[in-house]
């Protein structure tokens, strides 16, 4: 895992990569997220539909 830098422009202490290497860890979390490390996962969409729902209507898809 690459060096990650999270919750800093927050105030927070940034994440840090667990030492399994599999996830990552931070002195904070939501109480319902369970115990560390945390997985980070990347999604890389190649379309968006955009759909207006007043009058005239339509759609439109953007591909990245």
């Amino acid at each position: 895992m690459e060096t990650i830098n999270l919750g800093k422009s927050d105030g927070l202490e940034p994440a840090e990569v667990h030492e399994s290497g599999t996830g990552i860890t931070a002195p904070y979390n939501a109480p319902s997220l369970g115990e560390p490390p945390w997985f980070v996962y990347r999604i890389e969409p190649r379309s968006a539909t955009v759909v207006a729902n007043v009058e005239p209507g339509g759609a439109t898809r953007f591909r990245f």
